[in-house]
């Protein structure tokens, strides 16, 4: 089974305490899987531990508050994801794919 094309950006949002956060996922590279993750709380941070399995995805970026995780799968323009915040609060984030 071949990966999901997953490059391009994604764009979506979810709702915390402090309101929605919306969330801009920019996938350069499907294999190995690289990119970046900004939100309106911090710039474009690098991706890690980075995994693409079919269409099974997960990565982890570190911000200025601590690791937040995705994981989740990917179907043509559609990106569901787990989140778990700084805190351990778990949120559900679905991104369409801008380009």
């Amino acid at each position: 089974m071949h990966a999901a094309d997953v490059t391009g950006t994604w764009v979506g949002s979810f709702e915390t305490q402090m309101g929605a956060m919306e969330n801009t996922i920019v996938i350069k590279t499907a294999s190995p899987l690289a990119g970046t993750v900004a939100t309106p709380q911090f710039a474009a941070v690098a991706m890690e531990n980075a995994k693409l399995d079919g269409d099974k995805i997960s990565f982890e970026v570190t911000t200025d508050y601590g690791k937040v995780a995705y994981s989740g799968t990917v179907a043509a323009d559609e990106m569901k994801l787990k989140v778990i915040g700084t805190q351990g609060t778990e949120y559900g984030l679905t991104c369409k794919r801008k380009n």
